[in-house]
């Protein structure tokens, strides 16, 4: 009886100690043939970001099992004097398009991103600004391109009928013409606040810089409240000296005057949603679902309330 116990001891070891080995084995395997796989990448990606940033290679490396290339103390220069700088503590980049001459998809994430300044070149700010602007941010990006397409339809919502794209003709589109779905945007504010955006849009030109035939398809934007909106609040308070209520108050007055105005039972409900958000400051989502491509250019010349109803704004709290 004890012999067979000692077997099977014996056996369980042998079995446990082979698992064990073919673990380790399947460990050092993973890690070779990921590290070799994610090589080019890193040298690609140091590439493109070389031509921006100050990239101290010896802070870079590659993270095997994320197949994500990561970069510490990256700066970026935003003049020729190098005065002005944009620090990011580690930048990771989980995927990147490094064959394009501009990078038509990207996943990234920088940690502790702030602007840097010359000591005597800071503009005069409140102490509010200054100390938001002072505050590292962690930035997340997962963007790609697409070829646009004429005639391209797309759902706002499963129940509305597909409306066309703004291209009329196939001769119209070009190599450069793009759509672009902005799968997520974090940015984080320690202790503050954070921000969720995502959208789609179409007809984008990536080689002359303009939105002329450009259009919002459709957006959405939350927004999650730390500190910041009763930090806002009291720094203009102070300001102003007024009251804290004072200031909500104005707001929701401003609120009540632009629905008023607005003459639409769908901004009134929005601006009724900011208004409890400023009483309780939480968490808020906006979301645009136009029913048709609306131009960016009416957005940015000529926004009036006609284009705010063509947006179907719709604004939620938890």
């Amino acid at each position: 009886m004890h012999y067979d116990c000692s077997m099977k001891k014996k056996r369980i070891f042998i079995v446990i100690a082979a698992v064990v080995c073919l673990l380790a084995a399947a460990f050092a395997g993973i890690r070779f043939f990921l590290s070799k796989l994610v090589n080019t990448k890193l040298e690609n990606a140091l590439a493109d970001m070389s031509d921006i940033a100050e990239i101290d290679f010896s802070k870079a490396g590659i993270d095997v099992f994320s197949a994500s290339v990561y970069i510490n103390d990256v700066q970026i220069a935003l003049d020729d004097a190098g005065k002005e700088k944009i620090i990011i503590d580690k930048v990771n980049i989980y995927r990147m398009d490094t064959e394009s001459e501009f990078p038509l998809f990207m996943k990234i994430n920088l940690k502790g991103a702030r602007l840097a300044l010359t000591e005597g070149d800071e503009p005069a700010l409140p102490d509010f600004i200054d100390s938001l602007l002072n505050t590292p941010l962690d930035i997340y990006a997962d963007y790609r391109f697409t070829p646009a397409k004429a005639n391209l339809s797309y759902n706002a919502k499963p129940q509305n009928t597909k409306p066309k794209n703004l291209l009329t003709a196939a001769s119209t589109v070009t190599d450069s013409v793009y759509d672009l779905s902005l799968n997520d945007l974090r940015i984080t504010i320690p202790g503050a606040a954070s921000f969720n955006f995502s959208f789609d849009a179409q007809n984008i030109d990536i080689t002359d810089g303009t939105l002329s035939s450009a259009a919002l398809l459709r957006a959405q934007l939350k927004y999650t409240d730390a500190s910041l909106f009763p930090s806002a609040v009291t720094a203009i308070a102070e300001s102003e000296s007024i009251t804290e209520e004072d200031v909500k108050g104005v707001l929701k007055d401003l609120l009540d005057d632009f629905a008023n105005e607005s003459n639409s039972a769908e901004i009134k409900n929005a601006c009724d949603a900011v208004k409890d958000f400023i009483e309780k400051p939480e968490s808020i989502s906006i979301t645009i679902e136009p029913q048709t491509p609306v131009l960016f250019s009416d957005l940015f010349s000529r926004f009036d309330i006609d284009v705010l109803r063509s947006l179907n704004v719709q604004v939620g709290l938890p």
